[in-house]
């Protein structure tokens, strides 16, 4: 497919602060067709996304932003954006694209290149000359091809620090704050760990490889299994945290929290879990030959919509761990940043 890219000289989008507002599956190709999409409710475009996404899709995500790398940004490339592979089969981008993002709402599009496939558990690494990522860049929206030719966003990155805004205004993105990086060094924004949920750090660039690892006691949460599989029950449901310290914790006493709703919080039981070992709590009851921890609770926890903010903390006095996750519906929101008439045609 040739690219139209008269709008954006080579560099990326910029998109609005906050944002997590989208809702438009549009066609590259017909402009009619993308005015009707336009005006397509949220839910509709989620079960046109669910008509047309594939197990692979689901699998790729933001995984490391590198903004501000040492050196000169005119001279060399040096912005880079790190895609990593979850799931177990291999998954060919061609035809996605990285939209970029500022409060300015100034975006820029980036394709990625024809052909490139990304391995199982494997890491991309999209890069071009010259200062290509604003050091302010608040969003960075990865956006799959379907099968329609309509564009849907794999995923979505707002996140600074712990990925959560305790200020932030209700609004399109309640529970993220931009994504920021001043100084020329070698750091980057981080998803600990790799293609872990909306829990960010900024960290020792580690391009193409493994993510870092913060520093102190850790634990960090992995997954949140919102909407069990067809055939399971909601009560299934999980959040799933891995120990990245070099010690075994004992998990009893601590509290697991939606931030969102003072009254769903959770002792934890006493319950071993090893250095660099993951362990997943289950809303109801662990599933038939699992492992895990269940919480009992007789109703759904997590919001299969707008999405909910998880906490762990320690005796109630000390936050571990915090993220948040994102559903079909909060990316198909996601959309509705992006103008459609900006969007590159081939």
């Amino acid at each position: 497919m040739m690219w139209n890219l008269h709008c954006w000289t080579g560099r990326s989008i910029r998109c609005g602060a906050y944002g997590v507002a989208i809702a438009v599956l549009f066609s590259i190709a017909v402009a009619g067709l993308a005015l009707a999409q336009e005006s397509e409710s949220i839910e509709d475009m989620v079960a046109r996304f669910t008509d047309l996404i594939s197990t692979e899709f689901r699998a790729v995500v933001l995984n490391e932003i590198e903004m501000n790398a040492e050196g000169n940004d005119n001279s060399q490339p040096n912005d880079w954006i790190e895609l990593y592979n979850q799931g177990n089969a291999a998954v060919d981008l061609s035809g996605w694209i990285l939209a970029m993002g500022n409060g300015d709402r100034e975006w820029f599009f980036e394709p990625i290149p024809e052909g490139l496939v990304i391995q199982p558990h494997g890491f991309a690494v999209i890069k071009q000359a010259g200062n290509w990522l604003p050091n302010n860049t608040s969003t960075v929206v990865l956006l799959a091809q379907l099968s329609d030719g309509s564009y849907f966003p794999a995923d979505a990155a707002f996140a600074s620090g712990d990925g959560l805004g305790h200020d932030s205004p209700k609004g399109p993105n309640p529970y993220a704050l931009p994504l920021k990086d001043e100084a020329n060094d070698n750091r980057s924004w981080q998803r600990v760990p790799d293609g872990g949920c909306d829990s960010w750090d900024f960290l020792p660039s580690t391009e193409g490889e493994p993510n870092g690892t913060p520093a102190g006691n850790t634990i960090v949460f992995s997954r949140i299994e919102f909407a069990p599989s067809l055939g399971e029950s909601q009560f299934h449901e999980y959040a799933e945290i891995v120990n990245l310290t070099s010690e075994t914790l004992d998990l009893g006493g601590w509290i697991l929290k939606d931030r969102n709703d003072a009254n769903q919080s959770y002792t934890l039981p006493a319950f071993e879990l090893e250095s660099q070992q993951r362990v997943r709590i289950y809303t109801y009851a662990v599933p038939e030959g699992s492992n895990g921890i269940p919480l009992g609770r007789n109703a759904p926890l997590w919001n299969n919509k707008e999405p909910d903010v998880v906490e762990l903390w320690r005796e109630d006095d000390f936050r571990l761990a915090a993220a948040s996750y994102w559903t079909p519906y909060s990316l198909a929101q996601v959309m509705q940043l992006i103008p459609i008439d900006e969007m590159p045609t081939g």
